[in-house]
C-alpha cells in the first residue's frame, strides 16, 4: 500500500520591509515584534543585549544584513524612538 507523501510546511518568512514597518509603528505592541526578534548571547554583555531580527522568521535583504550588522546602534535607536 502506497502511503501518500507529507507535504513538508514551509514558514512564510516576514519581509523585511514589513518588519521594518513594524518597528516604526508606535501602534504596534513590543510583544507582537519581540517575535520576530532573537538573541545574540555570545555578542551581548551586561545591560548590553544583541537583540537581532530572527532570521528563521524574517527574510533580510542586504539593507536588512547593514542593519543588522549595526543591530546595537539600530536596536537602541527603535527602543528610544519607540518610547
Amino acid at each position: 500500500m502506497n502511503r501518500p507523501q507529507r507535504q513538508q510546511r514551509t514558514a512564510v518568512k516576514l519581509p523585511y520591509g514589513a518588519f521594518k514597518d513594524m518597528l516604526m509603528d508606535p501602534d504596534v505592541p513590543d510583544a507582537e515584534i519581540a517575535q520576530y526578534l532573537t538573541a545574540r548571547p555570545k555578542e551581548s554583555g551586561p545591560f548590553n543585549p544583541a537583540i537581532v531580527p530572527d532570521p528563521s522568521k524574517v527574510a533580510l535583504t542586504e539593507e536588512g544584513e547593514f542593519d543588522v550588522e549595526s543591530a546595537i546602534r539600530w536596536g537602541n535607536a527603535v527602543c528610544r524612538w519607540r518610547r
